[in-house]
C-alpha cells in the first residue's frame, strides 16, 4: 500500500511541480545540481567525508534560504 502524506495544497503542488522541473535532465546533469559548492551534499562532503548521510536540517535550512 502507497504512503499517503497529509499535505498541504501549496506544498503538494511544489511536489508535484518537481518532475516538471527536473524530469527531463539525465542523472549527470541532476549530480551536477546537487554537488555544487555550498549544497548539503557539498558541506557534508567536506565536514564529514564521503558515505555520510546529509542531515535532514542541512537540507531542509538549505531550501528554506533559496
Amino acid at each position: 500500500m502507497p504512503y499517503k502524506a497529509c499535505l498541504s495544497e501549496k506544498k503538494e503542488g511544489m511536489i508535484r511541480h518537481v518532475p516538471d522541473i527536473y524530469g527531463k535532465r539525465n542523472a549527470i546533469k541532476l549530480s551536477s545540481l546537487t554537488h555544487q559548492k555550498n549544497t548539503p551534499w557539498h558541506q557534508t562532503v567536506n565536514t564529514t567525508g564521503y558515505r555520510t548521510p546529509i542531515s535532514l536540517d542541512l537540507i531542509q535550512c538549505y531550501h528554506t534560504k533559496k
